[in-house]
Parts: structure tokens; C-alpha cells; sequence
């Protein structure tokens, strides 16, 4: 069975014809997906007219990122500038494209700055996480994701690495430090601790470390 598909949205403004290719995870076509590009979104706004159609299907998680990765290279290729795509596609792509593309990442610093997109995000992420099916079909993902060794270690390693960097700390310091000093704030999390740590599982886990601890210090003792 197919987990998702590609496919190019044409682009149509009025004076030109643009186009953009990517990737949906769906079992089934969703006419209405045009895609989730930065131009995307400003040309949806400018009114545009837009129309979609699938190009290829897949039935693997990497199938799907390899077949957009050459599809919006074809698309490039064949209509140059015409080509709305920003990333190359595939998973890693941006990140790796932040990494080492100054102008990719200051397009990416100024299309994530403004209050408008910012909200745009917020809003959206609401309105998912409150629908039981897109909340149930990410959680399935992320279940999924974190079951492979290999991109569980990645993503445990990232935060590693992004917890270490001073900047990141410093603004979780101060964010602490506001959110305990406000008493309704403070006496929630207080709550919220106290039946976590309460639950039977926190309760054995607990246990369960203080004994390894002392198992521990046990055998160095000798």
C-alpha cells in the first residue's frame, strides 16, 4: 500500500506559469494539497489559481524522498526560474541546505520573521493538534520514526548538540525564570509534577534506578 505521493502544482498568476514540485504523506490524493513552500504560501495570498496533479506514487518512506528529490530536479532543470522550489527536497535537505547556503538561510531567517508567519504556523499546529485524525496520523509517524535505530540515535544526538548550545540555554533559563515566577505558573507545574511523578510508572522507574544506582556502586566497591 502506498504511504504517499509525489506531484507538481502549476502555478497560474495571471502572467506566467509557475511551478512547484514536493512530496504528501496520504494514502490517497488530496487535490486541494498544493504544498507547503514558502512561495507557495505568498502566491496563494497574491491570489493565484492553482492546480495539482500526482506524479508518481510510493510505498516506502525513502522511495518517496528519493522520487522528490529527482522530480524538482527535473522540474529545475527543465523550467529554470520558473521553478518555485526553494530546497532540493528530502528529508535533510533544508537543514543541510542552512548549513551550507548563506542566502538560502537568510530567505528562510526573513520568511519566518514576521508576526503573520509566525501566527500562520501557531495557527495551523492548533488546529491539527485539536483534529483527532491528523493528531493520531502524526503520532503514528512519530511512533514510527523513533522505532528505527538509526534515526532515533540521530534525533537523540540533535538534541544533544542543540541542548549544548549557549544560546539555546540561555533562553530556556530565562524562560523558566519567568514562567516560576508568575504563582499561577509556578503552582501548575508544581501540580503537574507531583501527579507525574506519582503515577505508577514514574514510581517504578524511580525504583528501578536506585536500584541499578546502588548495583552500581556495589560492584565498584568490590
Amino acid at each position: 500500500m502506498p504511504i504517499g505521493y509525489t506531484y507538481i502544482t502549476s502555478i497560474d498568476t495571471g502572467k506566467v506559469v509557475l511551478l512547484y514540485a514536493g512530496k504528501k504523506h496520504s494514502e490517497k490524493f488530496i487535490p486541494t494539497y498544493y504544498g507547503s513552500g514558502v512561495m507557495v504560501a505568498r502566491l496563494r495570498k497574491r491570489g493565484a489559481h492553482f492546480r495539482v496533479h500526482v506524479n508518481s506514487w510510493h510505498e516506502t518512506h525513502d522511495e518517496l524522498n528519493a522520487a522528490e528529490i529527482d522530480l524538482i530536479a527535473k522540474v529545475k532543470s527543465e523550467y529554470g526560474r520558473r521553478c518555485v522550489n526553494i530546497s532540493f527536497g528530502g528529508d535533510g535537505n533544508n537543514r543541510l541546505l542552512w548549513e551550507t547556503d548563506a542566502r538560502f538561510r537568510k530567505k528562510m531567517i526573513a520568511a519566518n520573521a514576521s508576526y503573520k508567519r509566525r501566527k500562520s504556523i501557531s495557527d495551523g499546529q492548533t488546529y491539527a493538534w485539536k483534529n483527532p485524525e491528523i493528531r493520531e496520523r502524526r503520532s503514528m509517524a512519530i511512533k514510527k520514526a523513533f522505532a528505527d535505530p538509526e534515526i532515533k540515535a540521530k534525533k537523540h544526538q540533535a538534541i544533544i548538540e542543540a541542548n549544548q548550545r549557549p544560546e539555546l540555554r540561555k533562553k530556556r533559563k530565562s524562560v523558566a525564570i519567568e514562567v516560576w515566577s508568575r504563582p499561577e505558573s509556578r503552582e501548575a507545574r508544581i501540580a503537574e509534577m507531583k501527579k507525574f511523578m506519582n503515577t505508577p510508572e514514574a514510581i517504578e522507574k524511580r525504583r528501578a534506578g536506585i536500584k541499578a544506582a546502588w548495583a552500581r556502586r556495589k560492584a565498584a566497591a568490590g
